[in-house]
């Protein structure tokens, strides 16, 4: 099983979440006790997800060059 938050891209999102073999019910106390032993509810793992989906919408928004300058950066424009 592969948390569908963790693929890389929208396409591969897409192939797990509507492949057969890659999807369980869960309630969510285990919901988050799977997040919880495959490491991906550390904050470390979150503020990841969240640059990375920030740098998805700047690229399909604005391509390279993001106003203000890379705001990925340390010290960057936001």
């Amino acid at each position: 099983m592969i948390p569908i938050e963790s693929a890389k891209g929208s396409g591969e999102q897409a192939r797990l979440a509507y492949s057969r073999s890659n999807l369980v019910g869960l309630c969510t106390a285990c919901h988050k006790e799977r997040h919880r032993r495959l490491g991906s509810a550390t904050k470390e793992e979150k503020r990841r997800r969240d640059r990375d989906l920030i740098r998805a919408y700047e690229l399909k928004w604005f391509g390279e060059e993001t106003p203000g300058g890379d705001s990925l950066k340390p010290g960057g424009g936001r």
